[in-house]
């Protein structure tokens, strides 16, 4: 079986082969389970890749929640500061 090379299977893949290619490497991903195997291979790694890729939704008040938390650790550490001050007084 002659086999397209893997360059071709991948441009053939992304859409960007002439269709008179086009239409000969489908009719031979068809027949050929190596090329099938390597066409599922490819498009794995589209998956992968655009999952890996894509930016995270944030919820509306992600901002908000941020700063709130942020707020609360500042008062935290002032008390915290104090505490060790008294102590340290102390000695």
């Amino acid at each position: 079986m002659n086999c397209p090379t893997s360059d071709k299977l991948e441009k053939w893949f992304d859409g960007i082969v002439e269709e008179t290619e086009y239409e000969s490497i489908q009719l031979h991903i068809e027949t050929c389970n190596h090329c099938k195997q390597l066409i599922k291979m490819y498009s794995n790694e589209h998956h992968f890749l655009k999952e890996t890729l894509s930016t995270p939704t944030l919820p509306d008040d992600f901002a908000a929640n941020v700063l709130d938390q942020l707020r609360r650790r500042k008062h935290g550490n002032v008390f915290w500061f104090r505490l060790q001050l008294l102590f340290w007084q102390r000695d």
